[in-house]
């Protein structure tokens, strides 16, 4: 049986592609930072493609691909300093309340994580979708509440 979803290294061609999921208002009302322009995602790119100047290693970010090559979402650790990751996880809304990012973020995590002693998640505080989500998960994550009246 075919996979529903494949998981593939972000690459520079998504800048778009991150624009557009980060420019979504039902995605945006739960983000501190939404994109503007191309040129954060751009800047966003290049934040996880590289090593930053807090000396932080490359996030180890993914495109999530239904099977007929649709990009749907992202997953992955965008900012990863020492034993501690932060992840991060976003998906068209279209694709919500399916299991899509429940199936994802498990398999994320089982073959990601090993190497973080910390796996740390930050999250509006009125984001009740994805704490909701989040609970779910058999990984123990270290959920930082963002408050929603500070954005």
């Amino acid at each position: 049986m075919t996979p529903l979803y494949s998981l593939r290294k972000i690459s520079e061609e998504d800048i778009l592609f991150l624009f557009e999921l980060y420019h979504c208002p039902e995605i945006t009302k739960y983000m501190s930072h939404p994109f503007q322009t191309i040129k954060d995602a751009k800047d966003y790119y290049d934040f996880i493609s590289g090593v930053n100047e807090e000396g932080s290693e490359p996030g180890k970010v993914y495109v999530i691909q239904m099977s007929n090559n649709e990009s749907i979402g992202i997953v992955g650790l965008d900012y990863i300093l020492g034993p501690t990751a932060y992840l991060t996880f976003a998906l068209k809304p279209e694709y919500w309340h399916k299991g899509i990012m429940l199936k994802v973020l498990d398999d994320f995590l089982k073959r990601h994580t090993k190497l973080y002693k910390n796996i740390i998640v930050r999250v509006r505080d009125d984001n009740t979708p994805a704490l909701k989500l989040l609970s779910k998960l058999s990984y123990s994550l270290q959920i930082e509440l963002l408050k929603s009246s500070n954005y």
